[in-house]
């Protein structure tokens, strides 16, 4: 029973092991997807912040045109080639974001498959270790049912023993006295 009891808390520990081990698998990857996030939103960031130092760059030289351009005959084809530039650079800044967004959301989504599948892992280890558990739980009961069955047969037999210990000697009283 001691060594049933020993190789049970074995299995435990190896279990609880693995599960720490996944666990830790598992924040580590959570770790590095986020890292990788943040350092999506800073690149982000800066591409956004160059973007706009752009728009205000060519808003600027935007400014500066329109006072040459009041002294020139061609005002209006000037501003409106600066015009569609912002208008490009603001698409350009509109798709940016986009894209991170979508990049944003696939990391996040990423990071849950792994997380579901790290999960399932451990759920499945669980169960695994849970039916060989069962398996040696019900062995031990059967083994202690034949233990039980076998000490019910000993003793039942050194009562016949003592029984037929009891006659033989009666019958050597007798003979004894017989003869």
């Amino acid at each position: 029973m001691q060594e049933y009891l020993s190789y049970m808390s074995k299995q435990a520990q190896k279990r609880d092991d693995a599960l720490a081990v996944l666990s830790k698998q598992r924040e580590q990857k959570l770790g590095e997807l986020s890292k990788e996030r943040e350092e999506m939103v800073e690149k982000h960031k800066a591409q956004v912040t160059e973007l706009n130092n752009g728009i205000l760059e060519k808003g600027a030289e935007l400014e500066q045109l329109n006072f040459e351009i009041a002294e020139h005959e061609n005002v209006q084809h000037l501003q409106q080639q600066q015009l569609r530039s912002i208008a490009e650079l603001e698409q350009e800044l509109a798709s940016a974001r986009c894209r991170h967004s979508e990049t944003l959301q696939a990391l996040n989504a990423s990071s849950l498959r792994e997380k579901e599948r790290y999960q399932t892992e451990a759920k499945h280890k669980v169960r695994e270790l849970t039916f060989k558990v069962n398996k040696v739980s019900e062995e031990n009961h059967r083994l202690h049912q034949e233990l039980q069955q076998m000490i019910h047969r000993t003793r039942a037999l050194r009562s016949r023993q003592q029984l037929l210990e009891t006659k033989r000697r009666q019958l050597l009283l007798e003979k004894d006295l017989i003869v």
